[in-house]
């Protein structure tokens, strides 16, 4: 573009020359273009034009993948205990339930130790002298009285101490021994078996 505008003005400073020098005379044929000359350096730059229209929001684009979860953090301290709340009715009794069976009974636990003596009570009026009784036998002998003898005191040639039983007596008696028994009835006399 530069150089066609030098051979342009060129061409018009020759015009103005012939037209000094003479006459007009008619207007000869253009010329050639000349060569076109060297590029001109690059003119500054323009101001910034006015920003454009915002143009319209493109489509969202897809939701990326969910990230790994994050480390759990402590646990916080626990908060104070609440204060305790009224207490409620009291319900009504349930039924009584069913008594249970009577539990078998226990073994008859061993015979405690005889107590002590106790002190002789004070001498009683003599009384009438009674008639003769019989004559007690004493030697190898055991006595039963069924209602005031008894097994545990009970001893061998002793008439003051009978047995109450007979398997008692039994079992006191050495070979030879004669028991006399004595029935329940208080009035009744001493057998020998």
């Amino acid at each position: 573009m530069e150089r066609t505008s030098d051979t342009r003005q060129r061409n018009e400073e020759k015009v103005i020359k012939l037209k000094i020098r003479g006459r007009r005379g008619h207007a000869g044929s253009t010329g050639s273009t000349g060569a076109a000359g060297s590029t001109g350096s690059t003119g500054s730059t323009g101001s910034t034009g006015a920003a454009g229209s915002t143009g319209s929001t493109g489509a969202a684009g897809s939701t990326g993948s969910t990230g790994s979860a994050g480390l759990i953090g402590p646990t916080g301290a626990t908060g104070p205990t609440g204060s305790t709340g009224a207490t409620g009715h009291t319900g009504s009794t349930g039924a009584t339930g069913h008594t249970g069976s009577t539990g078998a009974t226990g073994h008859i636990g061993a015979t405690g130790p005889i107590g002590s003596t106790g002190s002789a009570g004070s001498t009683g009026l003599v009384g009438m002298t009674g008639a003769t009784g019989p004559q007690w036998e004493v030697n190898r002998t055991v006595y039963v009285d069924q209602q005031f003898g008894n097994d545990v005191t009970g001893k061998r040639e002793f008439p003051g101490l009978p047995f109450q039983t007979i398997i008692a007596a039994l079992g006191a008696a050495s070979d030879g021994d004669t028991i006399w028994v004595r029935p329940s009835n208080s009035g009744s006399s001493y057998a020998k078996i």
